[in-house]
């Protein structure tokens, strides 16, 4: 998991493999480690995937997305995106990450 989304010439087959990790399907521990990949790869594209799924995350796999999508500012901009669409609840983010933004 940790390989994933490193080989640019990759990515898109990476993030295709990495969006079925991040199923609700998938085991917790899978969708946590998946969460990582991502996250690694500096493309909006990668947070894109990261909040397509959001409503059907658990809230622990909802506050890894939050830690990775803010530790780079373009991810931040997609977040902030996502919440003005009505994508991702302002209510589901604590208190700490809405004083951030």
């Amino acid at each position: 998991m940790r390989l994933l989304g490193l080989e640019t010439d990759l990515r898109p087959t990476d993030r295709a493999l990495l969006g079925s990790f991040l199923s609700p399907r998938q085991p917790q521990e899978l969708q946590a480690a998946a969460v990582q990949s991502p996250g690694r790869m500096a493309d909006n594209a990668a947070a894109e995937q990261l909040l397509a799924g959001w409503k059907s995350h658990t809230p622990a796999i909802r506050a890894q997305i939050l830690e990775v999508l803010f530790n780079r500012e373009a991810s931040t901009v997609r977040l902030v995106d996502a919440l003005r669409r009505g994508d991702v609840p302002a209510a589901q983010m604590d208190a700490r990450r809405r004083q951030q933004l």
